[in-house]
């Protein structure tokens, strides 16, 4: 699975990040997930935002270290920054609301569901987006430890995540 990446893979994990790399890595890609983990790292330091009880607190989890690495990297785009139809975001987002699509489900996609590929990632990115245009002048310090709820909160499928 790294491949897509620009061969690069990153996984935080309590106090550390662990690195799979390709030997022809790309190295902005691998600047970008540098980024993308430590953000992880930062909210794994507190822990009543660390936890993920839910599919929607990782696609939340996800889509925070992508606006964070956004900022910090510019011209890198994850393979999951690719507009998701709407139909599809719509059914995903659905299927988390409901309890109908697991962790594994909604980052590697399940064909029998309709779940596209990295769709954890996609939405956790519509989702920061959406929240980031409708409050532009939030800090980084401030978006990274708000609730998801707060997150959440004019975001056109709400309801459905909820």
């Amino acid at each position: 699975m790294i491949d897509p990446l620009g061969g690069v893979g990153g996984a935080a994990f309590k106090d550390s990040i662990l690195f799979n790399l390709n030997p022809d890595f790309n190295q902005d890609v691998l600047a970008y997930t540098v980024a993308h983990e430590y953000h992880h790292l930062v909210l794994n330091d507190t822990p009543e935002l660390s936890s993920i009880d839910t599919s929607l607190d990782s696609v939340i989890f996800e889509g925070k270290a992508d606006a964070f690495a956004d900022r910090i990297i510019k011209d890198v785009k994850p393979p999951w920054d690719k507009p998701i139809d709407e139909a599809a975001k719509k059914h995903v987002a659905r299927l988390i609301g409901n309890g109908e699509a697991d962790y594994q489900e909604i980052t590697m996609g399940n064909t029998e569901k309709d779940i596209p590929l990295w769709s954890r990632y996609s939405l956790g990115r519509d989702i920061l987006t959406h929240h980031l245009k409708a409050n532009p002048d939030l800090a980084v310090k401030a978006w990274t430890y708000e609730e998801n709820d707060d997150i959440l909160k004019g975001y056109k499928y709400q309801d459905l995540l909820k």
